[in-house]
């Protein structure tokens, strides 16, 4: 049982009368579960943001708690917490009080020399910083400490310099009158215990009133306070009983283990809801990603879309140019005829005016053809090129060839016919490297034994294979032949 300093009865106790029925005491019972569920769920909410008083209060009253339901280590598991937030928040006074509790709990514990360290910790603490009126009530448990377990005429002097504000005190001025000689100023302050204590106070008080009136003589007010105390004993062994205390113990723990429970609960909660922003974050990430393979698609495609336009524009120029030439040379030759027929009707005018048309026509010629000389200076080129002449030296002279001459090949073909691989994509785009090859090979005149080489496989093979490719790039079946011209017109 956690007592007084000075005296026998509890420091900290519940308010509770014998006259109570079973339900009543089973709801007085259950009352400590309700607190500490509230005092859990105040510290999980002031944890997160740091707030040391709040939580210095919190861990208080649960010590408070646990000591009034005798649970010595937990109360003074809670008052170090307690202890350690106020000092965080530096607030000395709550320190001082904190410290005072961990004096009464090691009474309690019977480790006197702790108890008087902590006593005299919140005596230094609460002359510094706190009020007279706190002061004076500090001092007063210090006193009634010594007065008990350590300096007895130590413990007078502190409760004789202060005016008795606590039970505690009144009641350790009483005993102090008494051993003077004084009874009329022990009763006086026995009385006034009465008044102002709780059910213990007045048990211990009404006894030593019960053994000073006999002492007198004082028959009457002896069994009158006998009677009293009788009582109160009833209602202080009823509180203290082993099975009301079995079964709050028993309780609390039930309780402080829901208390585990719903923390753990708690996690596991916050833990989903990570996973859940999480996997949001990855999907919407996902639909970023999707978007935007999306849009380059569309720009590759509408790339593709406009070298059609562009190449179809080309093409259909160079045929043009190649028809314009022949029209403008059946034209000249009409303008001869004419010429010679003005000549001879000696008509200056006609002949200057067929001169004209004669040298508009030869301009457009000449135009058109350094467009298809143009093509042709470039296909000539190609055909006397390093990579070309490299290519149809290996096939002769059974070279092997390197992955950087087959990306040269390409890009030199690509060069001189624009986008030559590309409009192979175009046409099936699950062409293989391998069909990608002998496209490339075809496009420079390669023999198919050649190319059958270069493949690493049978002749045969190779003309399957542009049949087959007949049929992927233009739709239609065809010969091998047939393929062969496809390829050198695209």
């Amino acid at each position: 049982m956690l007592t007084c300093a000075g005296c026998d009865f509890p420091l900290s106790t519940p308010r509770t009368h014998a006259s109570l029925d079973n339900t009543q005491r089973d709801s007085i019972v259950h009352l400590p579960l309700k607190a500490l569920n509230a005092f859990h769920q105040a510290i999980r909410i002031h944890k997160t943001h740091s707030d040391y008083t709040l939580l210095g209060e919190a861990y208080d009253q649960m010590g408070n708690l646990f000591m009034e339901q005798q649970l010595h280590d937990e109360a003074l598991d809670m008052k170090q917490k307690a202890l350690h937030y106020y000092q965080l928040q530096k607030d000395t006074v709550s320190c001082s009080y904190v410290h005072r509790d961990l004096g009464r709990i090691h009474i309690s514990r019977r480790d006197t020399a702790q108890a008087k360290e902590n006593f005299e910790r919140a005596y230094r603490l609460i002359v510094k910083a706190g009020t007279p009126q706190q002061a004076n009530e500090i001092t007063g448990e210090v006193g009634c400490f010594y007065l008990r377990y350590a300096n007895h005429e130590e413990g007078k002097y502190l409760l004789m310099m202060i005016p008795p504000c606590t039970p505690e005190i009144l009641f350790g001025l009483g005993a102090i009158y008494k051993e003077k000689e004084m009874p009329d100023s022990a009763m006086s302050n026995w009385h006034r215990t009465m008044q102002v204590g709780n059910l213990y106070h007045r048990r211990s008080a009404s006894k030593e009133l019960m053994l000073l009136y006999r002492e007198l003589g004082r028959e009457a007010e002896a069994k009158e306070y006998e009677a009293c105390y009788r009582l109160l004993e009833d209602s202080a062994r009823h509180i203290s009983s082993p099975d009301t205390i079995a079964k709050t113990h028993l309780l609390l723990s039930y309780q402080t283990a829901e208390m585990e429970n719903q923390l753990l609960e708690l996690e596991n909660h916050t833990y989903r809801i990570w996973m859940y922003l999480l996997s949001a974050a990855l999907l919407v990430g996902a639909m970023g990603v999707v978007l935007i393979l999306q849009r380059q698609k569309h720009k590759k495609h509408r790339a593709i879309e406009q070298e059609r336009y562009l190449r179809i524009l080309q093409e259909h120029r160079y045929e043009e140019s190649l028809a314009s030439i022949q029209q403008n040379e059946a034209k000249l030759k009409e303008l001869e005829n004419k010429l010679a027929e003005a000549e001879n009707r000696e008509d200056n005018l006609s002949r200057q005016l067929l001169l004209s048309q004669k040298e508009l026509l030869e301009a457009t010629n000449r135009k058109n053809l350094a467009v298809l000389s143009n093509r042709e200076w470039q296909e000539q080129a190609f055909q006397q090129s390093k990579i070309y002449i490299h290519f149809h030296r290996a096939a002769h002279e059974e070279c092997r060839l390197s992955p950087e001459d087959w990306q040269e090949l390409q890009a030199t073909i690509d060069t001189t016919y624009p986008h030559f691989t590309a409009r192979l994509h175009e046409l099936c785009p699950q062409l293989t490297p391998q069909e990608v090859q002998i496209c490339l090979l075809i496009k420079i005149s390669m023999a198919n034994k050649h190319i059958a080489r270069f493949m690493a496989c049978q002749p045969s093979t190779i003309s399957h294979a542009r049949k087959r490719l007949c049929k992927k790039l233009t739709g239609m079946e065809g010969t091998a032949e047939k393929f062969d011209q496809f390829i050198a017109d695209l």
